[in-house]
């Protein structure tokens, strides 16, 4: 008996947390903010789960990525890794984009490292479908 409310248990808390990254990858779509991620690979991750508003880093310095998005964009989402390089590539873009005058939303990001174990967005895909 404590065997089969213990099963029920555990399929519950994985269909709650199906459900919390779904309507995380929904919230992170409407927002309409210009994502900012490191790579390709994080770009197709995000994409796969439906969200396009994404743009990578690629290989121009920082500050001239920073001042081309600080020219059409008034808030953007920095979903760089949760590793150590990821952690201060975050805290450079946040402080270029707020030099600019971009507001910086570090809900998505916080979110996620929260309330999963991620340490690389390129993952986001694969943790999505080992959850469903």
């Amino acid at each position: 008996m404590a065997l089969k409310k213990s099963l029920r248990r555990q399929k519950n808390e994985k269909r709650e947390k199906i459900e919390m990254l779904e309507q995380w990858a929904a919230a992170l779509e409407e927002r309409a903010s210009l994502i900012v991620v490191e790579g390709k690979k994080d770009k197709a991750a995000l994409a796969s789960l439906g969200v396009v508003h994404v743009v990578t880093l690629g290989k121009e310095p920082l500050y001239s990525i920073a001042e081309k998005i600080a020219s059409t964009e008034k808030e953007v989402v920095i979903l760089t890794d949760f590793d150590a390089q990821g952690r201060i590539l975050y805290h450079i873009l946040k402080e270029l984009f707020e030099r600019l005058g971009v507001r910086v939303d570090p809900f998505f990001r916080l979110w996620l490292r929260r309330h999963t174990n991620l340490s690389h967005i390129e993952g986001i895909a694969t943790y999505f479908e080992h959850h469903l």
